[in-house]
């Protein structure tokens, strides 16, 4: 970041006209990470993408970074509203086509858009997209993940080798991390998008896919759309996420 910031390169995104797919990112600190990402968006050319940021009042270099940053749609909050809410004042903006949720902390590999647009466009019933989620060592955090009756949930294989035969087919899942979901042209927005009864944060993709499903749609786990993901690298604590982890798996519970 100090490197890229000392120098007079900007990040330039792509500019359809007409989107396949709108991405989302909510920004909170975490600068560095963000430059990762938004550098991986850069270098797709496989689908036309549009580029929604929202910017939770950031204090560190943020808002340094997202002035080099062309052709994105940039939305700047008075406070940190959490992600939850910042995904969904980004909603009335979208021009078009899929919705791709994507953490700031994680970054695409090449050929993973290409692929979940591919697998979305493959049957009509399919409502939301995810894939293997990879760790900074190697490892799994998820390749999709199973809701229990109690309302805990786990990303399926966690810590494994994402290469074994157990994660490289496509399947239906209960749900995939909102660190990467793709989400069907308008299911997002006739959903409502996420509920506020999650807000800040946790469970509300969980939620959402629940719904989707509900409404007679599919999700899919494709092998192919994979992502790298620094957990946790958008908090500033670890035992946040757990507290909130905790009282929003009740919430969900009673809901579902």
């Amino acid at each position: 970041l100090e490197n890229f910031l000392a120098s007079s390169e900007q990040i330039v995104l792509p500019a359809p006209e007409t989107p396949q797919v709108t991405i989302i990112l909510v920004l909170w600190n975490q600068a560095p990470l963000t430059l990762a990402c938004l550098q991986s968006l850069a270098e797709e050319v496989s689908v036309p993408i549009e580029v929604i940021i929202v910017d939770n009042a950031s204090t560190d270099r943020t808002s340094e970074l997202l002035g080099r940053v062309r052709n994105a749609n940039i939305l700047h909050q008075s406070e940190n509203v959490g992600f939850l809410r910042g995904v969904n004042a980004a909603l009335p903006e979208i021009r078009g086509g899929h919705v791709l949720l994507l953490n700031n902390d994680a970054t695409l590999r090449h050929g993973t858009l290409a692929a979940a647009v591919e697998t979305m466009n493959s049957a009509p019933d399919i409502g939301a997209v995810g894939g293997p989620i990879i760790l900074p060592n190697g490892a799994l955090q998820e390749a999709g993940s199973i809701i229990w009756r109690d309302g805990s949930c786990l990303g399926y294989g966690r810590h494994d080798d994402p290469s074994l035969g157990s994660y490289m087919f496509h399947r239906e899942v209960d749900y995939c991390s909102g660190a990467f979901l793709m989400i069907r042209d308008g299911v997002f927005q006739d959903m409502g998008g996420f509920d506020d009864l999650y807000a800040p944060a946790y469970y509300e993709e969980t939620d959402l896919c629940m719904r989707i499903r509900a409404s007679g749609y599919r999700i899919l786990y494709d092998p192919r759309a994979a992502i790298d993901h620094f957990e946790f690298g958008s908090l500033t604590k670890r035992s946040t996420a757990h507290e909130w982890q905790s009282e929003n798996r009740e919430k969900f519970r009673e809901k579902h």
